[in-house]
């Protein structure tokens, strides 16, 4: 076995994990994608390219052109932070009997292993709802409670912000999957009735042009407070761009924001008029203190403008809406271990063909046994806050 256990073995047991990746990645394959064959290592930065909104300009009829103008390029660095391994046992019988495709029970063990990456991958991307602003939604009520209405005022959010008409998602969790099953308006989809694929992929259909995923990672907020909201005020005059905002508390008020709080200033309209906080701020009475914004204010803010939380805001489950494409999903090669590092076997490298996902497999050898890792290394961020909004629902 020894001659054919790196040429036949191994790369039969990273074809089968990518596999499972493939379809267990629901969200990670609709994002901004930069998957690179190439080995990375932790703390590595990549550039990843920003589509922004451009100027239309009326052409006069001229004997010469005009100036040339510099072009516009936007790129988010996304910082590849996390390097997820899942490890698994096999037996020389194990080995052998998979390298003769006489064993079932081995390939279930990989698939495990790379759903729990796949898995990974999916919280990681998840996790930056944080910095998402845009919100609709009810902490207090489920999403479909009744009707897919709600779907309508997530349509118009992200129409506010420019959000691109195509390439929507809705991705809700188990609970809300399991409301939306009940009702007329899906169990009548045409869009579901006709696609006998919609469940594999875990999508329920079309609804008011979203397709809508369930993912059990959606993330959990636990939203801060502000208390006497008419005493609670931007403090000074705060300039258009500025990324800090000082708030006070006036008589008997009071904050304690978190992380990930979307704020709104005064009673605002237009595209953008929410902000995500981007750091804990505990206020007390006749006190003020410095907010975090995610994002450059969009207008210039007045002294006593008022500072609260949208309608509707709570803690909750947060499903994820708008394009994926507002996050980004980096994933590189792990790199060998140092000369020195603890005794571990070959190890290959393999990219999905369909995908471009990379996977790594390490033999950790033993005594008549063996285990296997599977390794994946990447960073994920959101870099473009204008394609994605969050929708509040809430379960008992």
């Amino acid at each position: 076995m020894s001659n054919t256990f790196a040429t036949e073995l191994m790369p039969r047991i990273l074809a089968g994990a990518l596999t499972v990746l493939r379809e267990e990645m629901v969200i990670a394959t609709k994002v901004t994608k930069d998957f690179n064959g190439a080995a990375g290592q932790l703390g590595q930065t990549v550039s990843v390219a920003v589509p922004q909104a451009m100027d239309s300009y009326n052409i006069t009829p001229a004997a010469t052109a005009p100036a040339l103008v510099d072009a516009r390029f936007l790129a988010q660095t996304v910082t590849i932070d996390t390097w997820k391994g899942s490890r698994f046992n096999l037996s020389s019988t194990d080995m052998l009997n998979y390298n003769l495709q006489n064993s079932q029970i081995v390939p279930n063990q990989i698939a495990e292993a790379a759903r729990r990456l796949a898995r990974d991958v999916n919280q990681a991307i998840f996790a930056k709802y944080t910095k998402i602003y845009g919100y609709t939604g009810n902490a207090a009520a489920a999403l479909f409670g009744s009707n897919i209405n709600n779907l309508a005022d997530v349509d118009y959010r992200l129409n506010l912000q420019l959000c691109p008409a195509a390439n929507r998602i809705v991705a809700i969790g188990l609970a809300d999957r399991q409301d939306a099953l009940k009702l007329d308006d899906v169990k009548k989809n045409p869009q579901l009735a006709g696609d006998t694929e919609a469940y594999r992929r875990a999508s329920l259909g079309m609804l008011y042009g979203f397709d809508v995923l369930h993912d059990r990672d959606t993330p959990t907020h636990t939203a801060g407070t502000i208390t006497v909201p008419a005493n609670v005020t931007v403090n000074a005059n705060t300039a258009k761009y500025s990324t800090t905002v000082v708030i006070a508390c006036g008589v008997g008020a009071a904050t304690a924001i978190k992380i990930g709080d979307v704020i709104q200033f005064g009673t605002p309209a237009g595209q953008y008029n929410l902000y995500a906080a981007q750091n804990d701020l505990t206020i007390s009475a006749n006190s003020t203190g410095s907010l975090t914004l995610d994002r450059p204010l969009d207008a210039a803010l007045l002294a006593a403008t008022a500072v609260a939380f949208p309608t509707g805001y709570g803690s909750g489950v947060q499903c994820i809406a708008g394009d994926p494409a507002g996050f980004a999903l980096v994933m590189r090669v792990p790199g060998d271990s140092l000369e020195g590092a603890p005794t571990l076997g070959p190890s290959m490298a393999m990219v999905d063909p369909q995908t471009g996902i990379p996977l790594k497999l390490t033999y950790l050898p033993g005594y008549h046994a063996a285990q296997f890792e599977l390794s994946a290394l990447f960073g994920t961020d959101l870099i473009d806050g204008r394609r994605l909004t969050r929708v509040a629902t809430y379960h008992a």
